[in-house]
């Protein structure tokens, strides 16, 4: 009799720490899962955040884009300012037979020397916002492949919760279950 007790009693035990083992499993499945509903809203603010600013990217895009024609016609149009503008002083040094005339075409020639100054800063002013369309550009593609790389981690994090509340569930149901 005493016999049998005590394997009754250690089976008693045994069936007790499966027990417990299997309520510390679907505790871990619990904690697990609230920890990725968590990640899953946040990566939804995330996408949320990103789809609405997304319009406002691309318009940035566009009007950068968008004024890079005019100033690369402003820079090409002074350009035949600055070459008349040489030709009437070299003319005028030319022509120059007196010193009322050298005056004259040292006036012109300084005001050469500025519009060759304002045709580089012109060029200057066509670089940067060349540089700054190509700059937003890249901005809005980065973070339109954010956008997708938050869509996929979502997809993952969704599938990932759903197979952690199955799990819940048939531990919850069957006690041989993991």
């Amino acid at each position: 009799c005493k016999k049998a007790q005590l394997e009754n009693g250690t089976a008693t035990t045994t069936a007790s720490e499966i027990e417990r083992s299997e309520e510390n499993v679907q505790l871990e499945i619990h904690d697990t899962l609230k920890e990725t509903k968590l990640l899953i809203e946040e990566t939804e603010e995330k996408i949320v955040e990103l789809v609405e600013n997304m319009g406002e990217y691309d318009m940035t895009m566009q009007e950068s884009e968008n004024s890079i024609k005019p100033a690369l016609n402003e820079w090409n149009s002074y350009k035949h300012v600055v070459k008349k503008a040489q030709e009437d002083y070299k003319q005028a040094f030319a022509d120059a037979t007196s010193s009322g005339g050298l005056d004259e075409a040292k006036s012109l020639r300084d005001a050469y020397d500025e519009a060759v100054i304002e045709l580089e800063r012109l060029e200057q002013v066509y670089e940067d916002i060349k540089l700054k369309a190509s700059d937003d550009e890249d901005f809005y593609w980065e973070k339109k492949r954010e956008l997708m790389e938050l869509k996929e981690l979502l997809e993952t994090q969704t599938v990932e919760k759903e197979d952690l509340m199955f799990g819940l569930r048939m531990s919850q149901r069957n006690n041989q279950f993991i």
